[in-house]
């Protein structure tokens, strides 16, 4: 299976659900970190688990993240978590997501939190 990516820029990417059969490809692209921001169940017992994506992940050598996200409801919490994942993380990162706006959401939010706190780093 060919996973579809999205390459927002030379640190990072962003798809929908993967399979644990996807991690391969996912390595072999050049990712070295995947971030999971999909709650477990949420599309009932046929989506992939989040243990099943970071057994595969860990033994292609990928860093892995699970940062569930719920439509509607992302936290303060998971933004900040969120910007200390992409800074922290080996890059390229692969994001992942069932729906793309909820992604795009986390990570627009995150890194307007990490700009502001460069700011303030650099106005103090």
């Amino acid at each position: 299976m060919s996973v579809h990516i999205s390459c927002h820029n030379p640190s990072f990417g962003t798809a929908g659900q993967i399979e644990p059969s996807d991690v391969a490809e996912i390595a072999h692209q050049g990712y070295k970190s995947i971030i999971n921001n999909r709650p477990d169940g949420e599309e009932g017992p046929e989506q992939p688990s989040n243990a099943s994506i970071a057994v595969m992940a860990k033994s292609h050598g990928l860093e892995y993240a699970y940062l569930p996200v719920v439509s509607g409801a992302i936290t303060p919490e998971q933004v900040v978590e969120m910007s200390k994942l992409l800074k922290t993380m080996p890059q390229p990162i692969l994001a992942f997501l069932s729906i793309w706006c909820k992604i795009y959401i986390l990570i627009s939010v995150s890194f307007t939190e990490f700009l502001i706190q460069k700011c303030k780093r650099l106005l103090y």
